[in-house]
């Protein structure tokens, strides 16, 4: 059976720290999208009947899940399509707050490394 180039057989759900950007041409500024999975997208097929495959982003765009052939077929005049891990602001100072709370709620080990059951009870 023969499936039909760009179609995404299956997503995967992805973090929730990765965009997908593009700039659609014109005065519009980049757009940048969620992206909500990974996709098996169909690439190619081989003289043999294999069908080719590539994982690729589905990220959330003007309210549908599209992917980079989507795009391209819909949108062709984008350009610099790009996928990122997105930055979030002050991270690594949350972190290490959490990380400092834990500390502060842990109960103590004995030296052998293991928690004092006793610690939890009394």
């Amino acid at each position: 059976m023969k499936i039909a180039i760009g179609c995404a057989l299956n997503i995967a759900p992805a973090g929730h720290d990765w965009v997908v950007s593009f700039d659609l041409g014109g005065e519009t500024e980049k757009v940048v999208c969620p992206v909500i999975g990974w996709a098996t997208v169909v690439r190619g097929h081989l003289n043999d009947g294999t069908t080719t495959t590539d994982v690729r982003p589905a990220f959330l765009w003007d309210q549908q899940v599209w992917t980079e052939m989507d795009l391209i077929e819909h949108a062709p005049t984008h350009s610099d399509f790009e996928i990122r891990v997105r930055e979030i602001p002050g991270a690594e100072a949350a972190r290490a707050r959490r990380e400092e709370l834990e500390a502060d709620v842990r109960p103590d080990s004995d030296s052998d490394g293991f928690t004092n059951l006793d610690d939890f009870t009394s």
